[in-house]
């Protein structure tokens, strides 16, 4: 049976509007896309880490309800569970501040056996962070012999520019070992400091790291790049509430097409996909967004 495997952060977000709370829920980059897709039914696995306190409790119990294996979940004492608080603009467009305190020493618990059928998301600053590297590289390793899709997200945040220098190694070893890449239009100027139009990015430098690239432009459309196919998607023109969770539930959307290829066919695989496959992974990607734009959970509604 296939199961999807994710590794990253786990963090409660206080969502602001008007300066007052309008919600707080579990987050996470991955966090996000996991419960989409435990959501829509399908087998997940999360590997990450929460404090031994009240926040981590509730995020074990949120997880528990959403039919998500909290098995990899390792609980460290020394300090508190992070926080996001996340203030929706105008536009509702969220800019962040975090509070958060990487334990000294985590007693990690191993890693999850990997099948040929698997596969693995990963993502944002936690896939690049000293600390968490190791374990994000043993399960991309384990990935690649295992030759499954292997879905890579960098979320770079301006907040990371000044560390850019010492990080961008990291991203560019971590995209070479992706099968795709999917991030914003922001996401890659800021990582490559660039002004140029994705196209040329594409052909100038990214293709040589990540031949299989996906960008979302938010009301400017996806675009998917790859050796044999370019192709630019439109976007519905919708008034969001919240684009918090936006790229992430692309990536549940995309993963969840992609999971239902795979039960048809296990021998499936990104360098064999169709213009009408291609076409079916990123209109699921686009459907999961829109749904979590249009409220202001981080996930697709259970119903």
């Amino acid at each position: 049976m296939t199961k999807i495997i994710g590794i990253g952060e786990t963090i409660m977000d206080l969502v602001f509007k008007n300066n007052t709370i309008e919600k707080i829920v579990p987050g996470g980059s991955v966090f996000n896309a996991l419960v989409s897709l435990a959501r829509s039914n399908e087998n997940v696995l999360f590997v990450s880490e929460t404090g031994n306190d009240i926040i981590g409790e509730k995020i074990i119990k949120f997880m528990a309800e959403n039919n998500m294996n909290t098995e990899f979940i390792t609980r460290y004492e020394e300090t508190p569970t992070p926080l996001s608080l996340a203030f929706l603009n105008e536009k509702n467009d969220a800019e962040y501040v975090f509070y958060k305190q990487q334990p000294q020493n985590i007693d990690y618990l191993p890693l999850p056996t990997i099948n040929p059928h698997d596969i693995l998301l990963y993502g944002s600053f936690y896939t690049i962070n000293s600390k968490t590297r190791p374990r994000v590289t043993s399960l991309i390793e384990e990935a690649k012999k295992k030759n499954i899709l292997r879905y890579y997200d960098p979320n770079f945040r301006s907040s990371h520019l000044k560390e850019l220098p010492d990080l961008l190694p990291k991203i560019i070893e971590t995209m070479k070992n992706s099968s795709i890449v999917r991030g914003s239009d922001e996401d890659f100027r800021l990582i490559f400091s660039s002004n140029e139009d994705l196209d040329a990015l594409y052909e100038k430098t990214i293709k040589h790291i990540s031949p299989y690239f996906i960008c979302t432009c938010a009301e400017n459309g996806v675009f998917l790049f790859s050796p044999n196919l370019k192709k630019h998607f439109p976007t519905p023109k919708i008034q969001p509430i919240s684009t918090i969770g936006a790229g992430d539930n692309f990536n549940a959307g995309f993963i969840f097409a992609y999971s239902q290829m795979l039960k048809k066919n296990k021998n499936l695989k990104i360098k064999d996909l169709t213009e009408k496959e291609w076409e079916k992974l990123i209109h699921s990607g686009i459907n999961f967004s829109k749904e979590v734009c249009l409220s202001l959970n981080n996930y697709i509604d259970k119903k």
